[in-house]
């Protein structure tokens, strides 16, 4: 016991050091820029905050990007973790997820990528359950949280213009049947809507607008859509970036 203790305030000590606080980290050669965040879930009419998601993206030098995630829905007591990982041709590589609903585990899953489509192995407390789909087309994995959500704008194609179908493998978003997070392949139309300037509480924005389903508004930021606003006024809910840190 003593053991553990002199190692706990050793910890602290090293935490509360200004030499250790301002010691510069070693150079990474795995991240060329990454940003940590966090955003607020709130009602619409009321501004009430009614959860959040704080996460985190990394770009690496073979020009592949990573988000990992974790949010928390009041009302409906959820809590979602989830690691996203996209190559460089913005096809997913992988996905793993967990889903916690009302205090209990409801589902954790895994989702791997080829060239030709992807392979999806769940668990949950009623079993395991797995699938394979053939995808050729480029899709994005929709884990159920902005963050990694978000990135499904990076499938659109600017040159082209007007609303554009963008294919999607949508897991399960409550998990709450035998399948567990087994997803399914769909679309979704996506409008670009232009470029404007959005100010939410981490502060002001040059952001892409994108209309979702001609309901959804989505404003994204910067070359890996960092998401600063999202609004959806038919379920009176409307998400804004409360923090962001950049390096680059």
């Amino acid at each position: 016991m003593r053991s553990i203790r002199r190692t706990w305030w050793l910890f602290l000590l090293a935490l509360t050091n200004p030499i250790y606080a301002d010691e510069p980290l070693p150079d990474n050669a795995n991240v060329v820029r990454e940003s940590n965040g966090v955003i607020a879930y709130r009602a619409l009419s009321t501004g009430k905050v009614r959860g959040e998601e704080r996460f985190h993206i990394s770009v690496h030098p073979d020009g592949s990007r990573t988000v990992s995630t974790v949010s928390r829905y009041g009302p409906r007591d959820i809590q979602r973790h989830s690691l996203y990982r996209i190559d460089s041709d913005l096809r997913p590589v992988d996905a793993t997820v967990q889903y916690w609903i009302e205090g209990a585990w409801r589902a954790s899953g895994l989702v791997t990528v080829n060239s030709t489509g992807l392979s999806t192995a769940s668990r949950s407390p009623i079993g395991n359950q797995n699938h394979s789909l053939v995808i050729e087309k480029n899709f994005a994995i929709l884990t159920h949280q902005l963050s990694p959500d978000a990135w499904r704008v990076l499938l659109y194609d600017k040159s082209v213009g007007d609303v554009q179908a963008l294919n999607m493998y949508d897991l399960s978003p409550l998990a709450d049947g035998p399948e567990g997070i087994l997803g399914k392949l769909t679309a979704q139309e996506f409008d670009y809507r232009g470029e404007t300037s959005v100010t939410v509480p981490a502060g002001t924005f040059a952001v892409d607008h994108y209309r979702l389903a001609d309901a959804i508004d989505m404003y994204v930021t910067g070359p890996d859509a960092i998401l600063v606003k999202w609004r959806f006024e038919a379920i009176d809910r409307e998400h804004v970036l409360v923090e962001l840190n950049r390096t680059e």
